[in-house]
């Protein structure tokens, strides 16, 4: 057919069926539109295009043989004169004729209607292919013709400077959108990021239900923020999640990008931007986050953000999850970085630290310029506890973890943790938190006792849900190899070698 590329003169790559290799096509999409002759614009509809046809192929054509798939693409010359794709795949067989129609009146009704994207590709492309290949598979055929090919560059003088690397560098089109609260109507969208982007990985699984994450927005308990193009299309998500009315600090959560959008580097600092700004109208004092130490990825963006880690949690969620777009073995349970930024200047308050870690402690306070007066042998000391100890537990089964806050600690302390400990690890959970304010005098004195049942240091969580505490941890016959766990050296990498030399080596 005329429309077919020329074989002297084309670029075949052979691909993994994976979302992370699409800035891979599109770079060489545009280096090789431009070398054909494309202006600009056209050059932004081809990769318009090409992203489309990519996701179909990958999502919808391969499905669930797409992890270990391959798909063709080759760039050439086409007759008339233009640039030609073909895209190869061996995915499922399909019938061209009854690909579907897109009526915008229907869409306008019914947001399932399907065939929008492939009527922007038409609208887009000059000539669209479908063709079955029998055991082959079958191709994708796109054309944008040109007027004529580009003439040849003129010879430069050898004094003149050479091009400088802006000028070479094909950049993927800039994409006008905008960072706003979530619409109730987007909260299938948000699902649907979420897995494309990390897939079943995300430990709360609330972001996969549409309606949860409707009701939480609507209850004040998660503000979801979200990136869309002008088109309305979905380009990624971020949460600032309050535990109750009565909460000091918010953490930052489920922040995602579309795969296709990864290269536009400001994006995730956009929608960060727009959770902390959401914080401060809501009065919060701090925002917090976690950060896994399977990679360095979630840590450096918490740097960037201004949050100083202030815990490490050991051991927290299954060695069975799995991240898209990362390599790293996972040989043992994740741990993950808590890090902590104050968004007002704190209240000055009294805080009884265990003199065991003093030091630590205050180090760790003053990277957040907490401008706290730390008394490790109280005089007059606080006063002894009396009545019925609250504790308030919480546990993650899919993760085998809990966590557990001293509300109010009573006379029964001791016994109370003790047994609770128990019960936690009868039931097999293997990771274990446990709270105690630093502003009453419970860490003062009670950390020994805890630490004779196997807890050991965590970090501190400043405006957490019983005020400023210290985190203890307690491992489950849970065997941990500190040189697997990959830290940001400084700060995160002191807080570490800190909690290794407190580590028990053995527990209850």
């Amino acid at each position: 057919m005329s429309e077919q590329h020329d074989h002297r003169d084309s670029v075949r790559i052979n691909l993994p069926a994976r979302m992370t290799y699409l800035p891979m096509v599109t770079e060489t999409a545009a280096r090789f539109g431009k070398m054909v002759g494309l202006s600009a614009e056209q050059i932004h509809k081809v990769l318009l295009s090409i992203e489309e046809t990519v996701v179909n192929v990958i999502h919808h054509s391969l499905g669930d043989q797409a992890a270990s798939a391959t798909f063709e693409i080759c760039f050439g010359i086409s007759d008339p004169y233009g640039m030609s794709i073909c895209i190869d795949d061996q995915g499922m067989p399909f019938d061209p004729n009854l690909l579907p129609a897109y009526d915008p009146k229907k869409a306008w009704r019914d947001t399932t209607v399907s065939g929008l994207g492939l009527k922007l590709v038409q609208g887009m492309m000059d000539h669209v292919e479908y063709c079955n290949l029998g055991l082959h598979g079958k191709r994708t055929l796109l054309v944008k013709y040109c007027d004529a090919p580009p003439a040849e560059p003129p010879q430069k003088d050898s004094s003149e400077a050479p091009a400088t690397e802006d000028e070479a560098e094909i950049r993927p089109p800039v994409v006008e959108y905008t960072v706003r609260s979530l619409l109730p109507h987007e909260a299938i969208e948000v699902s649907r990021g979420a897995y494309k982007s990390h897939g079943y990985t995300f430990f709360d699984d609330v972001i996969y239900y549409p309606e949860k994450i409707r009701a939480l927005n609507e209850q004040g308990l998660m503000v979801s923020a979200v990136a869309v193009t002008r088109r309305g299309e979905f380009m990624g998500h971020g949460a600032l999640i309050i535990d109750g009315p009565e909460a000091r600090s918010g953490s930052v959560d489920f922040v995602f990008v579309d795969p296709k959008y990864r290269h536009m580097n400001r994006l995730g600092s956009q929608i960060a931007e727009f959770l902390y700004k959401t914080a401060i109208q809501k009065d919060l004092v701090g925002l917090f986050c976690y950060s896994v130490t399977i990679h360095l990825f979630s840590q450096k963006m918490a740097v960037r953000s201004g949050l100083k880690p202030l815990a490490l949690l050991l051991a927290t969620s299954p060695a069975t999850w799995n991240f898209k777009g990362i390599s790293e073995r996972v040989d043992q349970r994740i741990s993950v970085v808590f890090s902590y930024q104050y968004l007002r200047k704190p209240q000055a308050r009294t805080l009884y630290p265990p003199s065991r870690h003093g030091e630590e402690i205050r180090r760790l306070y003053g990277t957040v310029h907490a401008p706290h007066c730390f008394v490790e042998e109280a005089a007059p000391p606080p006063a002894e506890p009396t009545g019925d100890t609250v504790l308030r537990t919480r546990v993650v089964p899919v993760e085998s973890s809990a966590e557990i806050y001293v509300c109010r600690p009573g006379a029964d302390l001791a016994d109370r943790i003790r047994h609770e400990l128990r019960r936690l690890c009868v039931q097999g959970v293997a990771s274990i938190s446990l709270g105690l304010s630093l502003e009453d005098g419970t860490a003062l004195r009670y950390t020994e006792c805890f630490e004779d049942m196997g807890f050991f240091f965590a970090g501190v969580f400043p405006e957490s849900p019983i005020g400023d505490a210290l985190l203890l941890q307690y491992l489950n016959n849970v065997v941990l190899d500190y040189q697997q766990l990959h830290i940001l050296p400084g700060e995160t990498q002191t807080l570490l070698d800190y909690i290794r030399r407190c580590h028990p080596d053995v527990g209850l």
